[in-house]
């Protein structure tokens, strides 16, 4: 909002009061064209940009780094929480992942 904050006032009559509604539309409008502009700015690409080859070479790089990225968190996960089952393997107590491991 404006800082033309007006004090709520007592209306006489029907005429002053839709007055004063127009006034609050006119105001809200001008607040949300305001708003919506800067959003645009915001969060919306430069399309200008994005069409230089160099600009669409960086971001294939960027989505295979992180598509390589994930593939190897993928792995490190597994190979972290995979345990191939064995026939004769003791049971650990509660709080066996504190020990060392036996080789």
């Amino acid at each position: 909002m404006t800082d033309e904050q007006i004090p709520p006032k007592i209306y006489a009559s029907l005429e002053e009061i839709r007055m004063r509604k127009s006034q609050l539309r006119k105001m809200l409008r001008n607040d949300s064209e305001q708003m919506k502009a800067k959003a645009q700015t915001l969060f919306h690409k430069d399309e200008k940009n994005a069409n230089m080859p160099t600009q669409r070479f960086v971001g294939m790089v960027n989505k295979g780094a992180g598509f390589i990225d994930g593939i190897i968190l993928v792995w490190k996960l597994y190979q972290k929480f995979h345990q191939p089952k064995q026939k004769s393997r003791k049971k650990k107590g509660k709080f066996s992942f504190f020990s060392k491991k036996r080789r």
